[in-house]
């Protein structure tokens, strides 16, 4: 791109930052601007379009370099395993893992959840579940899927815990007990 393509390209980039709700500043318009702006304008227009169609978030510089590239769904899972292992090591089974690209979610929800990926070795998370991670993502960007949060070992507890006023009563009720208890004695 050009200096004269810098309008196009800004408008561009505030449609997207527009539909994906992220504030199209000065800072990120800069950023997007030196890692894109070795691409034809069109190229970069074409991959702003297929980014709207396709993302559930706002695509960084590498993601619309690859639909500029014609990166194809096998190219995409192949990036996003290192993201997961990453993921894995960085944040494990207690916190959820926040991805940017929803598909990513919803390839380790359809494997069998976070914390299921977080108890296994690195050796059988590259021998067993690489390839049907692979798979999952693959499936998630050809179809629309909806994406349930995953959960870390906290999250699931925090459901699963009492809420205070159930453990003040069940404490009354035990108090109860024993006072009860202590009278027919």
């Amino acid at each position: 791109m050009t200096d004269a393509d810098r309008t196009a390209f800004v408008e561009c980039m505030q449609s997207l930052c527009s539909a994906f709700r992220v504030e199209a500043d000065k800072p990120l318009l800069r950023a997007y601007w030196r890692a894109l702006s070795d691409l034809d304008a069109e190229a970069i227009v074409t991959a702003c379009d297929e980014a709207l169609r396709q993302m559930r978030f706002m695509p960084r510089p590498a993601e619309l370099r690859a639909f500029v590239n014609g990166a194809t769904a096998e190219d995409m899972s192949l990036l996003t395993w290192p993201i997961v292992m990453r993921a894995i090591a960085a944040v494990g089974p207690y916190h959820a893992p926040a991805f940017d690209d929803a598909r990513i979610a919803a390839a380790v929800d359809m494997i069998g959840g976070w914390v299921h990926l977080c108890e296994l070795s690195a050796e059988e998370l590259e021998r067993f579940y690489r390839g049907r991670f692979l798979e999952a993502y693959r499936a998630a960007c050809r179809t629309n899927v909806s994406v349930r949060p995953l959960l870390g070992i906290h999250d699931q507890d925090k459901d699963a815990l009492p809420s205070p006023e159930a453990i003040a009563k069940r404490l009354q009720d035990q108090a109860a007990s024993l006072r009860d208890q202590e009278t027919d004695e």
